[in-house]
């Protein structure tokens, strides 16, 4: 029986401590300074933005996953994996979402081939990879082949396909290439115009480089959930500054509670 007890014992000891560890573990990302955010309406302060954030946005909300140059990855992280229609794997929290979006984009006449999902950080590096050696292969002395490949290809462990999270579209009329012009295909179109009802954000803005990092890809989507997607698409905002913005609240809470 005693040794029940302490058995029982050493188990909530060891809940308690990992609960500890977590509470005192909080999510830290390299942001844009929260002046610097545009919102699409410049009437806008950033108080109001502040103001009208979702309760429930959380910087810890896995769903809010930040990925980029500045935020990189240690390792691949776990994802529960489903596949696309050509294999293609990518997390299991998008697939219902997107197959509505996908549904709803047939009702009007659009479809819409799956070009990649989850990448790896070994299938990221081999991208990138064979990018810049295209480039030299082109005649591009290394200096401007590496300037040309971080315009759209992210490093490997740098790339938010790592996160499952993302979801690159082009419609069927359009193939399988991945071309800035796509933007002007109806397709496009009205994925930029309803993807956030389905909890998708076109993630990199035309206008919002030198904050991505990452020139404007109108085939690049990401799923954040319907709440996040919607205020991110109704300011004209792009991820980092999101996240910005409900670190800035969190501040101001902590210093408000001193």
């Amino acid at each position: 029986m005693k040794n029940k007890i302490f058995t029982l014992f050493l188990l909530m000891l060891s809940i308690l401590c990992v609960s500890n560890i977590h509470a005192q573990t909080e999510t830290t990302y390299q942001l844009p300074d929260v002046e610097a955010i545009r919102p699409s309406d410049d009437s806008i302060t950033i108080d109001q933005l502040i103001k009208e954030l979702p309760e429930s946005a959380s910087i810890d909300n896995p769903l809010l996953f930040l990925v980029n140059r500045d935020n990189l990855l240690e390792y691949d992280p776990y994802i529960p994996f489903v596949y696309s229609e050509n294999g293609q794997p990518y997390h299991e929290a998008m697939a219902a979402p997107l197959a509505e979006m996908r549904a709803a984009a047939a009702e009007v006449g659009y479809y819409y081939n799956f070009i990649s999902g989850y990448r790896s950080i070994a299938e990221q590096a081999f991208n990138y990879e064979s990018r810049f050696n295209s480039y030299l292969y082109e005649g591009y002395s290394e200096a401007d082949a590496q300037y040309m490949t971080d315009q759209y290809v992210a490093p490997s462990n740098g790339s938010e396909h790592t996160t499952g999270l993302a979801v690159d579209l082009l419609g069927a009329e359009f193939g399988y290439e991945l071309y800035v012009s796509y933007q002007y295909e109806p397709s496009a179109q009205w994925l930029a115009e309803n993807a956030h009802h389905y909890g998708f954000i076109l993630r990199y803005l035309e206008g919002k480089t030198d904050i991505t990092k990452i020139n404007f890809e109108p085939w690049h989507f990401r799923y954040v959930g319907v709440e996040h997607a919607e205020f991110i698409h109704k300011y004209g905002l792009v991820l980092e500054e999101y996240i910005a913005l409900i670190q800035e609240r969190d501040n101001r809470q902590k210093l408000n509670q001193n």
